[in-house]
């Protein structure tokens, strides 16, 4: 048997899109392509376009060790931990308002042309975190004893589609 994968690439000068997105720049400054206006759009908290505010992105949300009556931890008592919400593309015209990874990128092609051997059962893209930062937590182990231990990977610090 005998498989033929043809490529084609729907999306002009994709690669220009996504290095646009990760600096930050507009995709016409990467691109070269007039922009309908000279907004900067970005993965972070800051963006509140109306256009993208429904688009996967990073939200605050506080830890609150004393509001969980975790009082052997002993500092920090509270942390910013973000989180990621938010809808992803479902075809090539809304790329830039989200952080796309290559996979959620596939996904979004291969359901866009009907090419799902699975029965229609591959899920679009969801919004999740795809950077993290640790958080250093001094706690008490006994009466007498503390350990600080930095946990890894518990704020979010950017969002992505997967």
């Amino acid at each position: 048997m005998t498989i033929l994968v043809v490529y084609q690439n729907t999306i002009p000068n994709i690669r220009a899109t996504r290095r646009a997105l990760r600096s930050g720049r507009s995709t016409a400054a990467a691109t070269g392509r007039p922009d309908a206006g000279s907004e900067r759009f970005r993965r972070d908290v800051g963006n509140k376009s109306p256009e993208s505010a429904t688009y996967c992105r990073l939200y605050k949300w506080t830890v609150d060790f004393r509001a969980l009556n975790w009082s052997w931890i002993v500092a920090p008592h509270s942390f910013e931990a973000g989180y990621c919400a938010g809808r992803c593309p479902r075809d090539g015209r809304d790329l830039e308002l989200a952080n796309f990874t290559n996979h959620a990128f596939v996904r979004m092609v291969h359901r866009a042309w009907s090419l799902n051997t699975d029965d229609g059962r591959l899920p679009a893209p969801s919004c999740v975190g795809v950077r993290y930062s640790p958080l250093s937590i001094l706690y008490r182990t006994d009466e007498k004893t503390f350990e600080l231990r930095s946990v890894n990977e518990i704020v979010s610090n950017e969002c992505g589609c997967l």
